[in-house]
């Protein structure tokens, strides 16, 4: 009796497929991200939304409102991982960003 399992039926190969066709499109995201934000309109978008998504901020306010925050939060970390500004050149330019936030704030 042949062995049967994702192989014989054909699930494996899919799944290879699957993974080769999101892998290429995670690749093609990328790519547009970077685009997108490596223009100046693109970079006064990316130093906007780094300012909403509190990653600067704490997100903390011990009711219901920090979860919504912490949203927002994880939405700018999310930006910065495909922005690949995750790394130690990236927190040099956060750094800067939150510079000139700060500098706004005060100028308030």
């Amino acid at each position: 009796m042949p062995k049967l399992g994702p192989d014989v039926l054909g699930i494996g190969q899919d799944r290879e497929k699957t993974n080769a066709e999101l892998e290429l499109k995670h690749k093609e995201l990328l790519r547009d991200y970077n685009l997108v934000y490596r223009t100046p309109e693109g970079q006064r978008v990316f130093h906007d939304l780094v300012e909403k998504c509190y990653l600067f901020r704490t997100t903390f306010t011990g009711n219901s409102q920090g979860m919504m925050l912490e949203g927002k939060r994880q939405v700018g970390l999310y930006l910065l991982h495909m922005l690949n500004l995750d790394s130690v050149e990236g927190v040099k330019i956060i750094a800067r960003i939150e510079a000139k936030i700060r500098e706004g704030e005060e100028e308030k």
